[in-house]
């Protein structure tokens, strides 16, 4: 993985990477992957000086790169397949290394397909948190579960309870996207459909992207 980050430079590497990972990986053992840890060293070795605003988390986040970037001084450090677990041993040299004020996750999904027990990942989305504020971050988003295909019904059915603890139970300030992009029964809608598990670029356009500028902006 190291000769290919070289030959196909870091740009490029991060989009192979997320290819090679919707096409083979799978949530649940992604992370333990060399493909993950080459992830883990390019996001390290892109820091270029401070940022005011990090958008960070799984696929789901990464994804989204080119549509996040586009709002003022955020930097995009997501990784395909992280789970909450590993973020928090990342997230000194991938986010707080950055000293930024505010900072938007879409973290969890990867953890419920994996099935992590909720009460797991509410405790380590509660460590992150403190782990951001700690690192004098002011503003701390969290991108609620995109709603999945009807083949993920049960971690979908999971995904809206973590989205609904989170909001009751945790400190972040909740984008709630879901109401955009799913349909009647709770699935993502057909126009936004992409693989059952992410969502299409239609999707980054309509709704992630308008919510995270909006909050990074201070609108709301």
């Amino acid at each position: 993985m190291k000769l290919l980050s070289r030959i196909l430079g870091r740009r490029l590497f991060k989009r192979f990477a997320l290819w090679w990972y919707r096409i083979t990986g799978q949530p649940a053992t992604f992370t333990a992957s060399g493909v993950y840890a080459s992830m883990v060293a390019l996001r390290i070795a892109e820091y270029d000086g401070p940022r005011a605003s990090i958008v960070s988390g799984d696929s789901v986040a990464a994804a989204g790169e080119l549509w996040f970037e586009l709002i003022d001084g955020t930097r995009c450090t997501a990784i395909p397949g992280d789970r909450t677990d590993a973020f928090l041993t990342r997230i000194q040299h991938t986010v707080l290394i950055y000293k930024p004020q505010t900072v938007v996750l879409h973290l969890g999904g990867n953890d419920i397909l994996a099935d992590v027990d909720l009460d797991t990942i509410v405790g380590n989305l509660a460590s992150i948190h403190k782990a951001l504020r700690d690192g004098g971050v002011k503003r701390i988003g969290w991108i609620e579960i995109l709603p999945l295909g009807e083949q993920f019904a049960e971690a979908n059915k999971t995904a809206a309870e973590l989205n609904a603890i989170v909001k009751k139970q945790l400190a972040y300030d909740v984008l709630e996207i879901r109401p955009k992009l799913q349909d009647a029964r709770g699935f993502i809608l057909p126009q936004y459909y992409g693989d059952g598990i992410h969502c299409n670029a239609l999707a980054y356009n309509d709704v992630f992207y308008p919510f995270t500028a909006k909050y990074i902006r201070g609108e709301k």
